[in-house]
This record gives structure tokens, C-alpha cells and sequence, in this order.
């Protein structure tokens, strides 16, 4: 399989996983992981998330931007206790994707479990709950900041480790996945995605979903 096809594989495959677990709690769902660029209208649309909702008599942050401000804060307070560990998870995360090229791997952090997919058919195979890297998740714990890991071959044109938590408004709407991303070479970006950079080669970014 060529590296776009991969690619365009890999897209489908959290796709399909995100219907497959709609009936699942909001902490319990994958959801679609795009990773392209956002036009110049996108990015506008982002700002005015905070803009619109600022407080006439104050500079108040609106609810969906506390819970994902408070959201970050977590994720990065739980990399700065866990780095070593978050790194060896995603080394063997990659190390499954070289060994079996033909699937993609997802590790659903809150149900500890692993799933499978088969790039042929695009459907999950088998949802895994007897791996080793399963007692290598072990240093999650009961974080409740991450939602799903999986490796990918194309992010920000880049090979990377994405450990993403999900924010969701008062109406139960996905408003925005938070990526913190491992990659041995700095992420291809534009002035429309702010990627910020962590503690060797570990990055931090925000996608909007609204």
C-alpha cells in the first residue's frame, strides 16, 4: 500500500470508528482526526469562538474555552509527569504500524482498550483486550484528560504520535480535539496553525470543530 492511499486509509478508518461508537459516552468516543490545513476563513472563525462570546462588562473566556483551556492544563500537567512513559507508548504504537503495515492501530485510552483495522475492508476487525501494550498503558491510570492515541504517517506531513483529548460543549458537540503530538522532526505548519512546542520533540496543538 503507497503512502497516500495509507493516509487516505488511515482518515476512513477513525471516520468509520467515530459512527461505530456514537452510542458510546462522550469520554468513550474516537472522533475523525483530519489533519489539514485550515483555510484563512477557519481561522477567523476560531478567534471569533473567544470574540463572540466575551462578556460586556468583562473579558470573561466563554465555557467551551475554559473546559478547553482547563482540558490543555491537564494534558500537559500529565506529559510533564508521564514524558518518559508517553514516549515509550508511542515507539511501540509506531513499532505496530511498521511491524503490520497492512492495519492501523488505535488505543482508546479511557476503555483501555486497542483496536484494529484492516485498510482493505475499512471496518474494525477486532477491538484487542489482551495486549502487551496494554500493560504498558498502565501510566494513564484514571486520566481523564486523553481520549484515544494512534500513530499516523502524515501529520503536518510528518511522522507522529498523536495522544488527543476531546472538549465538548453544553449540547454534547465535539468543539475541539486537543493533539499533543510526539515527532522526531518539527511539524510543517503555516500562520493559520499554531503548533506549540514542548520539551524535545513533543508539540501541542488545537483543532476546532464546530
Amino acid at each position: 500500500m503507497n503512502q497516500k492511499l495509507k493516509v487516505i486509509v488511515f482518515l476512513l478508518v477513525i471516520a468509520v470508528l467515530s459512527f461505530m461508537m456514537a452510542g458510546c459516552t462522550k469520554g468513550d468516543s474516537i472522533q475523525e482526526n483530519h489533519g489539514t490545513l485550515p483555510s484563512e476563513a477557519e481561522s477567523e472563525k476560531r478567534q471569533n469562538h473567544v470574540e463572540n462570546d466575551i462578556e460586556e462588562n468583562g473579558f470573561t473566556l466563554p465555557t467551551n474555552e475554559e473546559k478547553k483551556v482547563a482540558q490543555k492544563n491537564e494534558m500537559i500537567a500529565f506529559f510533564q509527569q508521564h514524558q518518559e512513559e508517553m514516549e515509550q507508548f508511542a515507539f511501540h504504537m509506531k513499532a505496530m504500524e511498521n511491524q503490520d503495515p497492512e492495519h492501523t492501530y488505535l488505543f482508546a485510552v479511557k476503555e483501555s482498550a486497542l483496536y484494529r483495522f484492516d485498510g482493505v475492508h475499512i471496518k474494525a476487525q477486532e477491538k484487542i483486550t489482551e495486549h502487551p501494550i496494554l500493560s504498558e498503558a498502565a501510566f494513564f491510570g484514571h486520566d481523564e484528560s486523553f481520549d484515544w492515541v494512534a500513530w499516523s504517517s502524515n501529520w503536518f506531513e510528518r511522522e507522529a504520535c498523536t495522544f488527543v483529548g476531546e472538549v465538548y460543549d453544553e449540547h454534547g458537540r465535539l468543539y475541539a480535539e486537543l493533539f499533543l503530538f510526539y515527532s522526531e522532526e518539527k511539524p510543517v505548519t503555516n500562520e493559520y496553525q499554531p503548533v506549540e512546542s514542548l520539551d524535545g520533540n513533543w508539540y501541542f496543538y488545537v483543532e476546532y470543530r464546530e
